[in-house]
């Protein structure tokens, strides 16, 4: 009976790294197993809840609304357990042990998290913040850092991996590239033009880009030529009157408000085929209870934006 148990619960979270990448790839990366051993679990899940969880649809996959249910709830239940394990690891780890090591990207800190965490630190003056502002992978479990926020999950085992979010962006140009180039008078006519898109280590140029304005979607081609991963690049790219950057109306605040940038099919939002921002840490060592707190603080940040 322990045995089964123990094997419905290693298959519920198979389920839900599935229920969370949308694919049995990424779950099967996560959880450091096979593939094949990922859809095998679940079909057994399947038998044993006698219930469809996921259908397949070509090379995508459809939770079902069974399926759902049983995530939100797993996930919920989880989520308590770690709460409570924490809990208790932070009762035997030694006071005054707050010093934090993390890495987050260059551009989540700059534009999102740079104004939040100084207040943080000044409602939890016990709290000693190492903060490295870096783009590229890292070993997680040999650098021990308490957690990291990165665009592709690293090729390590016993990792645990939160997805923040999936970046949204706008265009943006001068009026003086306006004059000189014209602007598309379609989202297909952006192919035509110089896009900068941004790049990362680790991450393959986008063959296509999308953009929504809540009601429809268009697909368009990437032909750009030139990748950046600093959105200050791009700031200066864009002040050269020869190129159309991505960002965010807080990024170029300032700008609009002066009409030295003006904002291209501002009805739309655009994003891209990459896999967003991942919130990561070493399984073996979870949060202690003040890491667990800044963590809790960070998805919240991320949960209110609306870009």
């Amino acid at each position: 009976m322990i045995r089964t148990k123990g094997n419905i619960f290693r298959d519920l979270q198979i389920f839900a790294a599935i229920a969370e990448f949308g694919n049995y790839s990424d779950a099967a990366f996560k959880l450091g197993i096979d593939p094949t051993s990922v859809r095998r679990r679940i079909s057994a899940l399947e038998e044993k809840l006698n219930h469809l969880l996921v259908i397949k649809e070509g090379r995508k996959i459809r939770i079902t609304p069974e399926g759902t249910l049983l995530y939100q709830e797993f996930i919920r239940q989880e989520r308590s357990f770690r709460e409570m394990l924490n809990d208790f690891i932070a009762t035997k780890q030694v006071t005054g042990n707050s010093s934090i090591d993390i890495i987050i990207p260059n551009g989540i800190i700059e534009y999102i998290l740079a104004a939040q965490l100084p207040q943080y630190l000044q409602n939890n003056p016990d709290v000693t913040l190492n903060l490295t502002c870096d783009n590229l992978s890292v070993s997680v479990i040999a650098e021990k850092y308490d957690f990291v926020i990165l665009r592709t999950i690293p090729r390590q085992n016993h990792l645990v991996v939160k997805k923040l979010y999936d970046p949204k962006f706008y265009l943006y140009c001068t009026p003086e590239y306006k004059r000189l180039y014209g602007l598309p008078e379609t989202i297909e006519g952006l192919s035509s033009h110089m896009l900068i898109y941004r790049t990362y280590a680790g991450i393959r140029k986008q063959k296509y880009f999308y953009a929504s304005n809540g009601i429809e979607t268009i697909t368009f081609v990437n032909n750009s030529r030139f990748g950046t991963s600093s959105s200050t690049t791009d700031k200066n790219i864009v002040m050269g009157n020869h190129a159309i950057v991505s960002g965010t109306d807080i990024l170029y605040k300032t700008e609009l408000e002066q009409g030295t940038i003006i904002k291209i099919f501002p009805e739309y939002y655009f994003y891209d085929e990459s896999n967003g921002f991942y919130l990561i840490y070493d399984k073996n060592r979870p949060p202690n209870k003040v890491v667990q707190d800044l963590i809790n603080f960070i998805i919240q940040v991320f949960e209110e934006q609306t870009i």
